[in-house]
C-alpha cells in the first residue's frame, strides 16, 4: 500500500471462528490496511484464541454466557472504539449474519467496514457480504475469494476517507504493517534481521539501530539486541470485559440485556 496505511481494528467472533483460520486472516489483512490491534470475544468458550500472540482476548467467562452474549461484547466494543476515533476502519472476522446491524451502523458513522468470513459449513454470511465495503472468504489451507460489495458506491453507505497518520503514529503503523508481512515462529517471534528486511522491502526508513527504534514502540516486545536470539514480536495484551462494557459486574451487565 502506498502512503500511510489505514488503521484497522480487527474484531473476532471467537466462539464461532476456529483459531486455525488466524494464519489465513493474517495473510489477508494487508490487503485492507494495517491491523492496529486485534481482539477476540468469548464467554468462556475461548477456542484457543487466548494463546495467540497479538490478539487481545475479551472473555466474560462462563458465568456471563447467554444467547448472543459474546456478540454483544463485540458490538458494544466496536461502538466504543468508533467513538474514541483511534482507528480508520474495522475488520469483523465472523460468518454470523447477526452482525449485519453492527456493520451498517459503523459504515453509517463514516468508516470503512470489511468482513473476513470463514468458508466453513453451508452459510457464509451473505447479508454481511451485502453491507460490508469488502468481503473476503477465508478457508484453510489457502482457498481465498475476494468479493467487492456492489452497494459500496451508494451514497447512503459511503465511507469517509481515512485520515492520514503523522509522526510517531505513522511510523509505528508502518512498522506493524511490515511485521504482519513476516512469518513468526510458534512463539510469535520474528528474527530481527528478517524484520529489517521486511521494513526495507516495504520502503520503510528509520534513523538509528533497529533494536532501539523497535524497543521504543509499546506495541512491540524485543529481545536481543544481537546474535541468533535477536527477535521481535507483537506485545501480547489482554482487555478486561469490564473495560469494554464499563461495568464492574460482567454477569449482571449481560443478564440485563439477555
Amino acid at each position: 500500500m502506498s502512503g500511510d496505511p489505514t488503521r484497522l481494528a480487527v474484531l473476532i467472533d471467537a466462539e464461532n471462528v476456529p483459531v486455525s483460520i488466524w494464519p489465513v486472516v493474517q495473510r489477508l489483512l494487508p490487503r485492507l490496511g494495517c491491523s492496529w490491534f486485534a481482539r477476540a470475544y468469548a464467554c468462556g468458550d475461548k477456542g484457543g484464541w487466548g494463546a495467540i500472540d497479538g490478539v487481545q482476548l475479551v472473555d466474560a467467562g462462563t458465568e456471563a454466557r447467554g444467547k448472543n452474549a459474546a456478540d454483544f461484547l463485540l458490538a458494544f466494543d466496536a461502538g466504543r472504539i468508533r467513538e474514541a476515533g483511534t482507528v480508520d476502519g474495522f475488520v469483523l472476522v465472523t460468518g454470523d449474519d447477526g452482525f449485519t446491524a453492527t456493520v451498517r451502523a459503523l459504515r453509517d458513522s463514516g468508516v470503512a467496514v470489511h468482513v473476513i468470513i470463514p468458508a466453513i459449513g453451508e452459510s457464509y454470511g451473505r447479508r454481511l457480504a451485502q453491507f460490508a465495503d469488502t468481503c473476503l472468504l477465508a478457508a484453510p489451507p489457502a482457498v481465498v475469494a475476494v468479493t467487492s460489495n456492489p452497494l459500496a458506491a451508494l451514497p447512503s453507505h459511503s465511507s469517509a476517507p481515512s485520515a492520514p497518520l503523522h509522526g510517531a503514529a505513522a511510523k509505528e503503523a508502518r512498522f506493524v504493517d511490515a511485521f504482519r508481512r513476516c512469518t513468526p515462529d510458534s512463539g510469535g517471534w520474528v528474527h530481527l534481521s528478517k524484520f529489517g528486511a521486511a521494513l526495507k522491502s516495504s520502503g520503510v526508513s528509520f534513523k538509528g539501530k533497529l533494536f532501539e527504534v523497535s524497543s521504543s514502540m509499546p506495541v512491540f516486545e524485543v529481545r536481543g539486541p544481537k546474535g541468533l536470539d535477536a527477535a521481535i514480536r507483537l506485545r501480547k495484551t489482554s482487555v478486561s470485559v469490564a473495560q469494554v462494557i464499563g461495568k464492574t459486574s460482567v454477569a449482571e451487565a449481560v443478564k440485563e440485556l439477555f
